[in-house]
């Protein structure tokens, strides 16, 4: 790849990476152009979409779906996402994950619609009900198109999508089962340090594992009475063990040959880790967090 750069003789910009492909390589050297400041930093998750997105709309081939999905995708989606995140806030892997099954989908009703003798304007609740009835639950993952097009009068009718069923409701863990976990989390040293980081996060601040993954050591402050976390405007002390030498502290983290600033770091330079990574591994870890444990 360096040396098919080196013979075109043009600039190394964003769009030229993106033309090599989403390779290791690619993504590797792009990752050290940007933290050496020879390319500006960028949220790569929603580049890789605006890209899908493209690639996607191009495989539509009825000419009115790809126009009706294309600004549904720029005015709904992207125009959201593009204000609300950048290179220090990125789009989250499962959001843009659900974005794309949900455009696979909606273009999956059209399809079920026109072949019925449906246009979308002509849609009625009992269109929506036979095509959920006979298919996956991924076909919820339509609704936001369809909300759209009744809000846009794209569809004539009162349509009412109902959101996605869950299966797997909140299980609250009881008081006596959570401080036994977390007096094991902070007392246990024969479970890695960042599992009991993590988990503590998750029993005693109540943190999702994709917040948990975007934590960088700015986040923790020193004050004269402990450590403080800032997970929220104002920092939430910690657990007096924390303070102690044996305790596991958020900086006590692998360091990578080029360390970047996240207490979770990545394999790469200047990356942070998946939340799937940051995912304690030992079974007692898996329980639901306590909601509305911080400040908004």
């Amino acid at each position: 790849m360096l040396a098919a750069l080196h013979t075109d003789r043009k600039p190394v910009t964003h769009e030229l990476l993106d033309r090599q492909g989403s390779t290791a390589g690619s993504r590797r050297l792009r990752t050290v152009l940007t933290l050496h400041g020879t390319l500006p930093a960028r949220d790569e998750h929603l580049a890789a979409l605006e890209r899908w997105v493209t690639a996607f709309l191009d495989t539509i081939t009825d000419t009115h779906d790809r126009r009706l999905l294309d600004t549904f995708t720029t005015w709904h989606h992207l125009r959201r996402l593009r204000r609300r995140h950048s290179p220090t806030r990125p789009l989250s892997p499962n959001t843009a994950a659900g974005i794309r099954t949900g455009l696979t989908q909606s273009v999956r009703l059209l399809e079920w619609l026109r072949h019925r003798g449906v246009t979308l304007s002509e849609c009625r609740q009992q269109h929506i009900d036979s095509w959920l009835d006979q298919g996956s639950v991924m076909r919820f993952t339509a609704r936001g198109f369809v909300q759209w097009a009744a809000r846009t009068r794209h569809i004539d009718n009162p349509i009412d999508f109902p959101p996605m069923p869950c299966d797997r409701p909140y299980r609250a863990l009881p008081d006596d089962e959570r401080r036994r976990l977390a007096h094991r989390f902070l007392h246990d040293d024969t479970i890695t340090t960042v599992d009991r980081v993590t988990g503590l996060l998750v029993l005693l601040y109540g943190q999702p594992l994709t917040k948990i993954a975007h934590l960088a050591t700015d986040h923790i402050h020193h004050a004269p009475d402990g450590i403080r976390l800032a997970l929220a405007p104002t920092p939430s002390p910690s657990p007096h063990p924390w303070t102690d030498s044996s305790s596991p502290s958020p900086h006590a983290r692998p360091t990578p040959p080029t360390t970047s600033a996240g207490s979770f770091p990545g394999l790469g330079p200047e990356t942070r880790a998946a939340p799937a990574i940051c995912a304690p591994d030992s079974p007692p870890t898996a329980c639901p967090p306590v909601k509305d444990a911080t400040a908004p």
